[in-house]
């Protein structure tokens, strides 16, 4: 991936094959947006939205 030349990374928390690649972008120099676990909402708490069409008057 490093030989593409991307401009940034993002990656998501996995097992060591992310953080390899994010070894290997970081001696790259690089950007990357790096998300773990923890630092992601739980589905419970985004909420959401309410249907439009269910209040709709025909």
């Amino acid at each position: 991936m490093v030989e593409l030349q991307p401009v940034e990374a993002v990656l998501g928390e996995g097992a060591g094959l992310q953080a390899n690649l994010y070894q290997a972008l970081w001696k790259a120099c690089i950007p990357i947006q790096a998300f773990r676990k923890v630092d992601q909402a739980a589905a419970a708490t985004v909420g959401r939205p309410k249907a439009s069409w269910r209040n709709r008057r025909s």
